[in-house]
C-alpha cells in the first residue's frame, strides 16, 4: 500500500515539473523591433522647382536677414547707389573695370541681374545690351531704372552748335553728324555723358534714392538722409567747377572722346573731340586734320584718356607738339582704388584748369 501510494506522488511530480518546461510548437513571439520598421525621413531640397522656396521680397518677412541686392551696369550707377543706400544693401557693379562702351553681361552677370532686387542702367543707346536684357527682366518681375529717363538731356545738335559754330571753326558743323567722321557705335538723339555734370548728377541720386525706397520702405528715413549728404557735395562740386572755371586765358582744349558735353554747357567750355561720343568711335583723317589746324589756332593742350582712344590723342600730340593730361570719363571705373567720383572729378576738374590757363 505504501509502495503504492509512493509511486502515486513521484508521478505527481513529475507531471508538475514536465509542465514548466516550453515546448518547440509554442515559442512566444517576439515584439517588432523598431530597428526593422523603416520611418519616412524628411528632406528638403534645393531644386525650386520641385520645393520653391519664396524668397525675402516675397515673404516680407522682417526676421530675414538677407541683403538686398542692387545691380547697377556701370560705375557711376554703382557708386551713387553705394552714397544712398549706406551699408543697408549690396551693390553690384556689373561692368567694373571694363570700358562701358566695351562691356557686354557674361553668364554669370545674367545670372545677378536675373537674381538683383533692383537694377540700374543708364539707356539703351549708350549700352546697347540693355536692349536685349531689360525687358526680359521686366517680364520676371525684376524691378529696373532708367536713370536719366526724364532728365534734361543735351541733344546732339545743340551739342555740336555749341562747341563748334559760335567759335566760327569752319568745317566742324558736321563733325558729329557725318557718319563718315566717327565709325562706331551711334548713341542716338541725345548725349548720355549726363553723370559728369555735377547739377544732373543730383537728379540721377534723387530717381536712385526713389526706386530703393521703393524696394526697401522700411529704411527710407536713411536713405533719405544719405541722399541728402551726397547732393550737398555734389551742390559743392559745381560750385567748384563754376569758380574754377570763371577765369581762363581760353576756353579751347582737345579732349580724347565727346563725353563732355554737359560740362563744356554748364562752364562755356569749348571742346574739340577726338573720337565721338563713344570710345569706340575711330576718327577720320579729316577730324584729325581739323584737329591739327585747332592746334594752331592757340590750343595747348590734349586731354589723354586711358582708353581706346588714347593712342590718336597721344599721336595729335606728338604731331602738333601739344602737351598732355590726363582725364578719365569714369566709363571704366576711378583706375585707382584709392579714390572715388569726386576725387577722380577734382582732378578733371584741375586737368580741365591747367589746360586753359585759368587764374
Amino acid at each position: 500500500m505504501k509502495n503504492f501510494l509512493l509511486l502515486g506522488v513521484l508521478s505527481l511530480l513529475l507531471v508538475g515539473c514536465g509542465g514548466a518546461e516550453p515546448t518547440t510548437d509554442t515559442q512566444p513571439t517576439p515584439k517588432p523591433s523598431v530597428a526593422t520598421t523603416p520611418q519616412p525621413t524628411e528632406t528638403r531640397t534645393t531644386d525650386t522647382a520641385a520645393d520653391p522656396t519664396p524668397t525675402a521680397a516675397e515673404t516680407n518677412d522682417p526676421a530675414d536677414t538677407t541683403p538686398k541686392t542692387i545691380v547697377a551696369s556701370f560705375y557711376p550707377l554703382a557708386y551713387f547707389a553705394e552714397q544712398v543706400v549706406g551699408d543697408g544693401l549690396m551693390v553690384v557693379n556689373l561692368a567694373g573695370a571694363t570700358d562701358v562702351h566695351e562691356y557686354s553681361p557674361t553668364p554669370q552677370d545674367m545670372v545677378r541681374l536675373n537674381e538683383a532686387d533692383l537694377v540700374l542702367y543708364l539707356e539703351e543707346q549708350f549700352e546697347p545690351w540693355v536692349g536685349d536684357v531689360i525687358p526680359n527682366l521686366v517680364a520676371a518681375g525684376v524691378p529696373t531704372l532708367e536713370v536719366i529717363e526724364g532728365l534734361e538731356l543735351l541733344k546732339m545738335e545743340e551739342h555740336d552748335e555749341d562747341d563748334h559754330d559760335e567759335h566760327g571753326h569752319e568745317g566742324h558743323e558736321d563733325e558729329h553728324e557725318d557718319e563718315d567722321d566717327h565709325h562706331g557705335h551711334n548713341h542716338g538723339e541725345y548725349d548720355p555723358h549726363t553723370w559728369l555734370d555735377p547739377v544732373l548728377a543730383q537728379a540721377m541720386i534723387e530717381k536712385i534714392t526713389a526706386a530703393v525706397v521703393q524696394i526697401d520702405p522700411a529704411n527710407e528715413a536713411n536713405y533719405v538722409a544719405n541722399a541728402a549728404a551726397v547732393t550737398k557735395r555734389l551742390v559743392a562740386l559745381d560750385e567748384t567747377y563754376r569758380a574754377g572755371l570763371s577765369a581762363c586765358a581760353t576756353d579751347e582744349v582737345i579732349v580724347s572722346h565727346d563725353a563732355y558735353g554737359y560740362i563744356a554747357e554748364r562752364y562755356d567750355l569749348d571742346l574739340h573731340a577726338i573720337a565721338g561720343l563713344s570710345t569706340q568711335d575711330t576718327p577720320s583723317a579729316k577730324i584729325l586734320a581739323e584737329l591739327k589746324e585747332e592746334a594752331e589756332e592757340g590750343i595747348t593742350h590734349v586731354l589723354v584718356e586711358d582708353n581706346s582712344v588714347k593712342e590718336f590723342a597721344e599721336t595729335l600730340a606728338r604731331e602738333t607738339g601739344l602737351a598732355t593730361l590726363p582725364l578719365n570719363p569714369l566709363g571704366r571705373g576711378t583706375l585707382d582704388t584709392s579714390k572715388d567720383y569726386f576725387d577722380v572729378m577734382g582732378d578733371n576738374l584741375e586737368s580741365f584748369r591747367m589746360a586753359l590757363s585759368c587764374e
